[in-house]
């Protein structure tokens, strides 16, 4: 199944409530009613994981930078707001990428010597700070490359009905069926039981994937849960 939009969704949950053509003014509402259910997913600890990439220019003589909605230039300015976490990263130079290691950790980042060296560089470490982020190049850039992230974040406020979601396919099921409730309440539309049943088993099994995501490697808990300041302990790796 492809990536779906914030609309595809809406309209989905409307079918599973009898609605095949929804009007203007329900498509808007449904997008209210996605983003509330979402927020409330979020604030019950159910984190939504989609993909993003994008692009930012560097500049020239920095090696820190904050990253998030509300970044300044120089820094990385990004609707979609901080990553939770960095799956990859490379600098296109030419139309040929070279990869950046987005596996440093903080301790082997302050083991450098040398932290205002100009070259291109090769590795990062990130430090998902709220409510910005932090990326930390081994090198100060020497040009403005073109550098290229692929991230984590976590859904939560859909902006617009064209919106996509680059998220796993399990969780388009979740958001259409529990969608459907949320919809057909505000209708005073009457569900079958099945729709119930199948909302609640797909809710249960994000469920399940977010608590073991946690029990194996702590990717699906946010550094805003587990830190209120940067000084304090970070209780998956044992470090601050």
């Amino acid at each position: 199944m492809a990536d779906m939009t914030a609309q595809e969704v809406i309209t989905a949950s409307y079918r599973k409530c009898g609605v095949k053509s929804p009007s203007t003014q329900q498509l808007t509402d449904g997008l209210q009613d996605l983003q509330n259910m979402l927020s409330s997913w979020s604030a019950d600890g159910l984190i939504v994981p989609y993909s993003v990439t994008e692009s930012f220019a560097l500049t020239v003589g920095q090696a820190v930078y904050t990253i998030g909605v509300t970044g300044d230039s120089p820094d990385l300015t990004t609707s979609t707001g901080r990553p939770v976490k960095i799956t990859s990263a490379f600098i296109r130079i030419s139309n040929v990428d070279y990869p950046i290691n987005t596996d440093m950790t903080k301790k082997e980042y302050n083991a450098l010597l040398s932290k205002d060296t100009e070259d291109r560089p090769t590795e990062l470490y990130y430090d998902p700070q709220y409510p910005l982020g932090k990326i930390k190049f081994n090198y100060e850039a020497d040009s403005t490359y073109a550098f290229h992230l692929v991230s984590e974040k976590v859904l939560v406020n859909p902006t617009a009905q064209g919106t996509t979601f680059s998220i796993p396919l399990e969780y388009n099921r979740a958001m259409v069926y529990n969608l459907a409730i949320e919809l057909a309440v505000d209708n005073d539309i009457q569900l079958s039981a099945e729709v119930f049943n199948i909302a609640n088993r797909s809710y249960e099994i994000i469920e399940n994937i977010n608590a073991l995501d946690q029990l194996i490697s702590g990717v699906g808990v946010d550094s805003a849960i587990l830190s209120a300041g940067t000084g304090s302990m970070n209780i998956n790796r044992g470090d601050y």
